[in-house]
């Protein structure tokens, strides 16, 4: 009898040992988020000025939902340099990471994957022109060497668009004003442009504007120091600055276009980055 009891005890241990080895969350390969038991752990989305920004609730189960929801992604080449081209530069309105758990309760994976929706691929060539293909509402994720996409239509890109809205319309104003208070610290003349001069100014300044520009340059600052003067501009989005980008030459983080030619440019990006 007392054989059988420590037999058992001894099953039992082992058992228990087992089950506690197995019921661990491990990391390994990145586990297929599209598993019917993939659970969200977090999405982090980087904001228009590089920083990173935990998002949650509702936000942060929509885009969870929404990349789960295309199943396995196509497969597509990698964007490379071409005879005739001296560099290819891409990059991304929306940048967001995913990270989950998928498996059973006995044996749970980590994985996370990194999505960028709406590519802008800028080619240059030898020459020094440069031509852009622009695709809205692509879907895209980088593992390694394989890239995958997919299309997003106008609804689930709205989501993305909601979701980032909701960091970048609290963190982009505070970045502009920092950096203008940066600007008055570095002792240059601060003066807010009239908002009845702004688009004659930013003409002045671009060269270009396009025809929305009332309704996307929101606001504007000279900032001068002796016969030198920089512009801070503050405009609706980043994709309107990125449009007039193809059109006029300046510095930008986001929705926010900058000319400096004078000093303190790297105090003044480093601060609408931070």
């Amino acid at each position: 009898m007392k054989r059988m009891i420590l037999t058992l005890t001894l099953a039992a241990f082992v058992f228990l040992l087992c089950f506690g080895a197995t019921a661990c969350t491990v990391k390994i390969k990145d586990p297929s988020i599209t598993d019917d038991k993939a659970e969200l752990k977090s999405v982090e989305i980087k904001a228009e000025n590089t920083t990173t920004h935990t998002v949650n609730g509702e936000q942060a189960q929509a885009l969870f939902d929404l990349v789960r929801g295309f199943g396995e992604l196509d497969k597509e080449a990698l964007d490379i340099g071409i005879s005739g081209y001296s560099s290819v530069e891409t990059e991304y309105d929306y940048t967001f990471k995913i990270s989950y758990t998928a498996g059973n309760f006995f044996r749970k994976e980590e994985g996370e994957f990194t999505y960028n929706v709406g590519e802008r691929v800028i080619r240059t060539r030898e020459n020094g022109e440069s031509s852009v293909k622009y695709t809205e509402n692509k879907l895209v994720c980088i593992n390694g060497l394989v890239k995958r996409t997919a299309e997003l239509s106008d609804a689930q890109l709205e989501i993305v668009r909601s979701v980032f809205e909701s960091v970048n319309g609290t963190v982009m104003p505070s970045a502009f004003e920092r950096a203008v208070a940066k600007a008055g610290e570095l002792g240059y003349l601060v003066e807010e442009i009239p908002s009845e001069n702004l688009l004659n100014v930013a003409v002045d300044v671009f060269g270009f504007l396009p025809i929305d520009a009332k309704d996307n340059l929101l606001k504007g600052y000279e900032v001068s120091e002796g016969n030198t003067t920089n512009y801070l501009f503050y405009t609706s989005d980043a994709e309107w600055t990125a449009d007039l980008r193809e059109h006029a030459t300046f510095s930008y983080v986001g929705r926010i276009c900058y000319v400096w030619p004078g000093r303190g440019y790297d105090e003044i990006r480093n601060t609408l980055m931070s």
